[in-house]
């Protein structure tokens, strides 16, 4: 049975040593027999590492799929039919490399964790279906790569990571050289983010069908993300909600971004912790910049985004080099997008607006220069920040952050001045709520401006979270917050 095991271990990863092969063997064995026959930690002599084992049953009786599982994690593979990670499992893989056959895909039901692994192709001519999240799964994909996915003719017709009703997050990914576009989320219960890992930006490029897709009531959160080079639409919103904030958007062959059927984009209003200077950037679109149809909406408009007294707002270049091209459209849709840049000094070019069925275009008032510390919507008289617009669709995990928010800034309000807080000790926060961080931050601004210290908490606090999203610093803040506006709350 061990060479058994041994020769189905080799056919996924012929390359394995053979101290990685009794590793996988061994980690992979049930302990059997515990009562009657405890187990003692050994070392092993192959690994030299820490191992369970006894004299009666050795390190236990070999279990196959552990076993494969293990190579995967620690090992890669290459795979001739579809890999799955069942429900209520979590598979946390290292910097390996997992190539997958023509025809074949890696489903996850549970969770899926990679930290710098490599999806791609057996065959980089003919290419694989990619990444499937079903219902329920989610997992952090760090550093991680997905390439080559969906050549026409040979695969199932699909994007690089299709996303069903499913929460993963990807920190730090490239997503490229796919013929099937890159992320596709679909589903009320749809809720992606994209976002740089503590090393490296998100990027998503030279991919033939769309990058980014959000359908049917999913949400995409778009975090310092760079999408270069499609022959389709780069963002498209389709019944479906897409937040973009701080990110580039370049060389789409269609539109940059296109907001379809009450489908909405929304460019960065939720942005506690970003520098001054420009939020988005969207260049060098073949068609056009912004695209709405059918009662769809995209703001982009207001001040920007507003810490203290630092605006960050969008730059949106046409391609001069294709006299056709639209710019703005907006087809019985909202396009609201005051206080940017629109490449020229003198706001959006008419000639390049096409506003038709009942739809709407406002872009006044607009920078005459590109954005920066020195060039925001404080110089056109705004210094407040505007929430989107009331129709525009309040997404609940939108609504969630901003209420987060209200309550870790009254949370870091009391904490600041020192006073009381219901249920809490006297003189502010408890010890041991890691709180040091951004109080400390906020302490330094407070003798200049009290609102401003603020701000500053909880910009601390959102960057003190980890990279695998725990956000433990601004959740005290926010339970903090939520006790001083309800005192008798112990709990919420």
């Amino acid at each position: 049975m061990v060479s058994s095991l041994a020769s189905l271990i080799l056919s996924i990863n012929p390359d394995i040593r053979t101290d990685q092969l009794y590793e996988a063997i061994t980690r992979g064995a049930e302990k059997v027999d515990e009562i009657d026959h405890p187990f003692s930690v050994i070392v092993n002599p192959t690994t030299n590492e820490s191992i369970e084992w006894n004299q009666y049953v050795g390190y236990g009786r070999i279990n196959a799929y552990k076993s494969l599982e293990y190579t995967i994690e620690q090992y890669g593979g290459t795979f001739s039919q579809n890999v799955t990670v069942p429900q209520g499992e979590t598979w946390d893989l290292g910097a390996v490399t997992l190539a997958f056959a023509p025809g074949t895909r890696l489903v996850v039901n549970g969770t899926l964790n990679a930290d710098g692994a490599v999806f791609t192709a057996t065959d980089p001519a003919q290419g694989w279906e990619g990444i499937r999240f079903q219902p329920g799964s989610g997992g952090l994909l760090e550093d991680a790569t997905i390439e080559l996915v969906n050549f026409p003719g040979v695969n199932n017709p699909g994007p690089s990571v299709y996303v069903y009703n499913a929460s993963p997050v990807f920190e730090g990914v490239v997503i490229q050289d796919s013929f099937g576009g890159g992320l596709l989320a679909t589903g009320p219960q749809a809720v992606v983010h994209v976002r740089p890992s503590s090393d490296n930006f998100s990027t998503i490029r030279d991919n033939v069908h769309r990058h980014i897709v959000a359908n049917n009531s999913a949400e995409i959160y778009l975090d310092e993300v760079i999408l270069d080079d499609t022959e389709s639409v780069a963002v498209y919103a389709n019944d479906a909600n897409i937040y973009v904030r701080l990110s580039e958007i370049n060389d789409s062959a269609t539109w940059g971004v296109r907001a379809y059927n009450h489908g909405q984009v929304g460019f960065g209003f939720y942005d506690p912790t970003a520098p001054s200077g420009q939020n988005n950037v969207v260049q060098v679109s073949t068609v056009g910049t912004l695209f709405g149809l059918q009662d769809a909406m995209i703001y982009a408009g207001g001040a920007g985004q507003i810490f203290g007294d630092s605006f960050r707002n969008n730059w949106f270049r046409r391609n001069s080099g294709n006299p056709n091209e639209r710019h703005i459209k907006a087809d019985d849709s909202d396009i609201l997008a005051e206080c940017n840049y629109w490449d020229r000094a003198l706001g959006p070019d008419p000639a390049y607006i096409d506003v038709s069925n009942g739809g709407a275009f406002d872009s006044d008032p607009y920078l005459s220069s590109p954005p920066g510390p020195s060039v925001s919507c404080s110089s056109l008289g705004i210094t407040t920040e505007e929430d989107p617009p009331s129709n525009m669709r309040a997404s609940p995990h939108m609504r969630a952050l901003r209420t987060e928010t209200a309550y870790a800034k009254t949370g870091a309000t009391e904490a600041i001045r020192g006073e009381d807080v219901p249920g809490l000790a006297p003189g502010g926060p408890p010890e041991g709520m890691m709180l040091e961080r951004w109080l400390a931050i906020a302490e330094g601004f407070e003798n200049a401006d009290r609102s401003v210290a603020i701000d500053h908490a909880v910009r601390a606090i959102e960057r003190a979270a980890t990279p695998h999203g725990a956000r433990r610093a601004f959740a005290v803040a926010a339970q903090l917050g939520r006790r001083a506006l309800y005192p008798g709350l112990e709990s919420f």
